[in-house]
């Protein structure tokens, strides 16, 4: 993914000379062609996060469409107030692409894990925020958004999920019926969909459905309605905080249903992850590991709603 945005900034800094990039040092060999190509639209500031953002809404002000890039604790947690003031509240375009969201970094401690970057960028007003599992979601929903106005969120997964999506399903605030079924919708965004489709496989049949969300914000609401309305039971699994998550708009697109139904939301609990290791075993430790998802799923099913 690191790889096609590189290849999409540079196809769009020759299609649209109002895109300029800044970068934190983090990404700056990979954008290197970007910047051969365009020196005078791309910054490396360096370990300068907040100065970054800063510097690129006063490009927005002049009428570019910057894209500020580096891991997401650095890009987004330490540079919330400028994001929230120099951007939202001056009602300026940007973009921000970031890596390492989720537990990515795991064997790098919780000082590189961001379990909360969709939470706080979806709560200010004029955000959108995907949360992107494959290099095709994030050239489709890149192009779609870059130029809307908006500040667009979105965070790179390391690892593709490997489902190839049409160009028609990815769109902005739509999420993808990957799967269909009749007793268990599981809704999940990034690189879990990989394990959300092994549980539905493990399980068997046509029981478990699959929703598939990059678009946190906007929201499809209406597609996670219709299939718990027929499902009656939602699991939902996201590299992020229980806190604010895709869990809490699945319980929002739920709000007067007027049906029972019964919902298990696994994610990153209240607690700080302190092992370090590699991403397999944090997932497992957070609770939202394979073999956890395959428990849960079992357990919903055999509960009534």
């Amino acid at each position: 993914m690191r790889a096609q945005f590189a290849a999409t900034m540079t196809s769009l800094g020759s299609e649209d000379p109002s895109l300029f990039v800044l970068v934190g040092d983090i990404g700056a060999f990979g954008l290197r062609h970007f910047a051969a190509a365009y020196p005078g639209r791309f910054l490396n500031v360096g370990i300068r996060e907040q100065a970054m953002a800063s510097a690129a809404a006063g490009l927005a002000a002049t009428g570019f469409f910057p894209v500020i890039h580096s891991i997401t604790g650095f890009v987004v947690e330490r540079c919330f107030e400028q994001i929230k003031n120099d951007f939202c509240y001056s009602g300026l375009p940007g973009n921000i692409v970031s890596v390492g969201g989720g537990i990515d970094y795991a064997a790098m401690g919780c000082t590189h894990h961001s379990y909360s970057d969709l939470a706080l960028l979806k709560s200010l007003p004029g955000t959108q925020v995907f949360c992107i599992g494959s290099p095709h979601e994030f050239d489709r929903l890149f192009r779609a958004s870059y130029r809307s106005g908006s500040m667009n969120y979105f965070r790179l997964a390391d690892r593709a999920h490997g489902i190839a999506f049409r160009d028609e399903e990815l769109a902005v605030g739509r999420s993808i019926s990957v799967r269909t079924g009749h007793e268990l919708t599981l809704l999940t965004a990034g690189e879990l969909l990989t394990s959300c489709l092994e549980v539905a496989s493990e399980i068997g049949g046509d029981r478990c459905e699959v929703i598939y969300s990059p678009s946190i914000k906007p929201f499809d609401a209406a597609r996670v309605r219709a299939s718990v309305t027929k499902t009656r039971r939602l699991l939902v699994a996201e590299e992020h905080s229980v806190l604010g998550g895709l869990g809490d708009e699945a319980r929002r697109a739920l709000d007067n249903s007027g049906f029972a139904y019964a919902l298990t939301s696994l994610g990153i609990q209240d607690q700080f992850l302190r092992d370090y290791g590699p991403r397999k075993h944090l997932l497992e430790v957070a609770g939202i590991g394979p073999a956890r998802l395959l428990q849960e799923a079992r357990t919903l099913l055999e509960r009534s709603p």
